[in-house]
């Protein structure tokens, strides 16, 4: 099977579709497929009409890079030829398109002219955003793929308020195999990112967007700061805006009496066996997000035993409801979920009990070789149609 990938995000750049469809591009290598990759170089601003593709390889994936402003509209006629160029050397059975917004229209404009099937992902944003300031865009993409998947039912719900396509699935993201398997030595890594031992560790990935709930994110820490449960830390991971993290330290550390320490330490984008062993350590994953997909972030740590409080949106709900690997939080109201996230931390066993949970889940459902398992079952009825 030989897939072209069509992205807006690719390693080294961060973010979910970037994980994504690295770890999907991966694992067709590993069973013996082909895939090649079509993203934008985030770090080329050249004015539509000037610069060029680059190709090269990374990490044994042929990778193209356009200039980022030949995603955008004004640049479509000279995008659209260089990717039908591309996918005409490249030979692919199917056409996969990570995110429907722009990615699926770019990938139905050149399935078409070289006469191979389209797959359309559906990821979170390329919905629920989309589907009010560019829908007729999607809608064209949702009626014009040959197979649409989402990483949520939800997501399905909201693209068919729009249109009617008919051959659909839903696809979750996936966790490597070898994620689960780094070893860790708690004591050591509590030592190497300077957490106390014994103390209770929360984290989360936020970031300084509206959809991300930063706000809700910083008041739930300052309430739970404030209470009566002795020692706190909290890890900030990834890459963040400098004065909001300035701000949450400074409110959250705030909360801090004689009794009770409270401390923020951040992380920045650590690789992934450094992510793992840190998620072992962490008691509690809080994700605040307002929309979400199906995130990433909450499989990698529920994958490495480690509960997740997240608020009650599309995937999430879907991931966490009736599992009894984490608890849903009040979208509407921190002051509610801070409620709920301190009568969980005063509750070890209960805690304990949901990351054992949350790890068994993960195991058998959430892996990438069942992932890709169910998409070469939609490549080759696709390719034989």
């Amino acid at each position: 099977m030989r897939v072209l990938i069509i992205t807006s995000q690719f390693p080294p750049r961060l973010g979910g579709v970037a994980a994504a469809t690295f770890r999907l591009s991966t694992a067709l290598l590993a069973v013996g497929d082909k895939a090649e990759v079509i993203t934008r170089n985030h770090g080329d601003h050249t004015p539509a009409g000037f610069g060029q593709p680059e190709s090269a390889e990374f990490k044994g994936i042929r990778v193209h890079r356009f200039p980022d402003k030949w995603f955008k509209t004004p640049a479509y006629g000279l995008c659209i030829p260089e990717l039908i160029r591309i996918a005409n050397e490249f030979c692919p059975d199917v056409i996969h398109a990570y995110y429907a917004v722009p990615s699926g229209y770019l990938a139905i404009a050149c399935g078409k002219r070289v006469g191979v099937p389209v797959v359309v992902s559906c990821r979170g944003d390329d919905i629920t955003k989309a589907i009010l300031d560019k829908p007729a865009s999607l809608r064209r993409v949702l009626e014009s793929a040959d197979f649409v998947t989402s990483v949520c039912s939800s997501l399905l719900v909201w693209a068919h308020l729009i249109s009617e396509f008919s051959q659909y699935s839903v696809v979750r993201n996936s966790i490597e195999p070898s994620f689960l398997a780094v070893q860790c030595d708690a004591p050591a890594i509590r030592e190497q990112y300077e957490l106390m031992q014994g103390s209770i560790v929360l984290a989360s990935n936020a970031v300084f967007r509206w959809k991300k709930g930063p706000d809700y994110l910083e008041d739930l820490l300052v309430s739970v700061g404030h209470s009566d449960i002795p020692n706190i830390e909290f890890v900030l991971v990834g890459k963040f805006d400098a004065s909001w993290r300035h701000k949450l330290r400074r409110r959250f550390q705030g909360t801090a009496t004689r009794e009770r320490t409270r401390k923020l330490v951040s992380v920045s984008c650590p690789d992934r066996r450094d992510l793992a062993r840190l998620l072992s350590v962490v008691d509690l994953f809080l994700l605040t997000s307002r929309r979400e997909g199906m995130p990433n972030a909450a499989i990698e740590a529920m994958s490495r035993g480690t509960p997740v409080a997240a608020t009650a949106v599309n995937g999430c709900t879907e991931l966490l409801e009736n599992t009894d690997a984490g608890i849903l939080l009040n979208p509407f109201d921190s002051a509610e979920g801070a409620r709920a996230v301190i009568a969980l931390l005063s509750n070890p066993s209960q805690l304990t009990n949901l990351g054992k949970n949350a790890r068994h889940l993960i195991e058998p459902d959430y892996l990438v070789e069942r992932e890709v398992q169910r998409l070469r079952s939609i490549y080759e009825r696709l390719s034989k149609q």
